[in-house]
């Protein structure tokens, strides 16, 4: 009992470096090569934004098809072939002399992001932890938030001392020495006695209990954790992508956005184990429906910052809950999941609900983008995005187990070949 403790805590800690190495110089630090890019070939801004849609829509598009994958093939595989398609896009990319090199570059990196990261490390946590999931699926994400914390400094200053192309070659070093072993080594999707399980039954997944993945879709839970992803997505979505317009535009300078929005991402570390612990104690249900009404409630509130006579305290106020509970849907919905449809199809599903909650991405920053461009301000844009995580909770409230969702299925009954002197007369 003692080893398989162990090898979880390695597990775990494999995962959070995995997060932490290959989200922090791709996803949270993209922003930081626009201007570089653009320094270094006198490309327009235009151009040089196709390569965030290029690395989201690979990234999106990715996420299902590495839930599917996890239930067929082992994490290890899946995470080190992702790992694999980041490195070559790093390097593809540090030695591009052409815009399009580059986004075939970031396709790579995008695709490779979503079979290496969140879908695969939020599906061996869970199946590795039958107790204190939530508190295991936190110490892994937190590997994310860490990421947005550090990883915008380091890239920062390699940047300025050592220029794109060498930056980006770089970054793709740890990967390679120390996310590829340790993933290959030590990551497996579930422990050895569960495969064994499997193995036993001769069919991959039989002895996990759960809804197969057609008839989970059908059923009334699944599309309410279609409706809080949704949710997630847009409302947080549109706080997050017009943080720091939001910000300028009630009088605040750059450089006291950049330090709000590392506290923000500070304070959301805490924020994973809070809403982890919390999922533990109450389920996922609970922690979920109302982890999204005190986010919707601080992204709603964040809106009126620019109200003079109580900007300052309305402000540590919109950030203190954001920070808090920005962990809702990545902690809390994995864990509904399994309370209402069970492990067996857990990877494929979980990714079809990540790709749900990207599209929600894609929306939220439209939708706050039009509202200023009517209203001239954020704050009716806010409250709209508040809204819609207060919906999303409401979703997760009304979301009970599936019938089936604990059920262990039968294997198939197959025929006995008897032999000629074996057969028994039916008299």
């Amino acid at each position: 009992m003692a080893q398989k403790q162990r090898r979880s805590l390695f597990v775990v800690a494999t995962l959070f470096i995995a997060l932490l190495l290959i989200l922090g110089p791709t996803s949270n630090t993209l922003s930081f090569y626009f201007a570089a890019f653009v320094k270094l070939f006198g490309w327009t801004h235009a151009q040089v934004s196709l390569i965030a849609t290029c690395f989201s829509l690979a990234m999106g598009l990715s996420a299902p098809l590495a839930g599917w994958l996890l239930d067929r093939l082992d994490a290890s595989l899946v995470m080190g072939s992702g790992a694999a398609f980041v490195i070559a896009g790093l390097l593809m990319a540090s030695r591009a002399h052409s815009l399009g090199t580059v986004l075939w570059a970031y396709v790579l990196i995008g695709a490779g992001v979503g079979c290496s990261t969140m879908i695969p490390a939020s599906v061996v946590a869970t199946n590795w932890f039958s107790q204190r999931r939530g508190l295991a699926l936190a110490s892994t994400l937190a590997g994310a938030a860490a990421a947005s914390v550090t990883m915008p400094l380091v890239i920062s200053h390699l940047l300025l001392v050592h220029g794109t192309r060498t930056t980006l070659a770089i970054s793709a070093v740890p990967i390679i020495v120390l996310v590829m072993p340790l993933v290959l080594l030590i990551v497996r999707t579930r422990p050895a006695e569960s495969s064994e399980a499997r193995q036993a039954d001769g069919k991959s997944g039989q002895a996990v209990s759960g809804l197969e993945f057609s008839p989970a879709l059908r059923t009334t839970p699944f599309w309410l954790l279609v409706l809080v992803q949704l949710g997630y997505g847009a409302g947080f979505g549109g706080f997050h992508y017009h943080f720091v317009p939001v910000l300028l535009n009630a009088g605040y300078s750059q450089s006291m956005a950049a330090i709000l929005m590392s506290i923000t991402s500070a304070v959301a570390v805490a924020s994973f184990f809070l809403v982890g612990m919390a999922a533990d104690r109450f389920g996922g249900r609970a922690t979920l429906a109302w982890s999204m009404g005190m986010l919707g409630a601080g992204v709603a509130l964040f809106g009126g910052i620019g109200y003079r006579p109580a900007a300052v305290p309305i402000l540590i106020a919109a950030l203190a809950m954001v920070g808090l509970f920005v962990g809702s849907a990545p902690i809390a919905g994995p864990i509904l999941l399994v309370e209402t449809l069970g492990l067996r199809r857990f990877g494929s599903l979980l990714g079809l609900l990540n790709f749900c909650s990207l599209i929600g991405f894609a929306i939220g920053p439209v939708i706050v983008g039009r509202m200023f461009d009517r209203t001239a301000a954020y704050s009716t844009a806010m409250q709209v995005c508040g809204a819609l995580c207060v919906a999303g909770g409401l979703a997760a409230f009304a979301a009970f187990p599936a019938p089936g969702h604990d059920a262990v299925p039968r294997p198939a009954s197959t025929a006995v070949d008897l032999k000629p002197g074996e057969a028994r007369s039916l008299l």
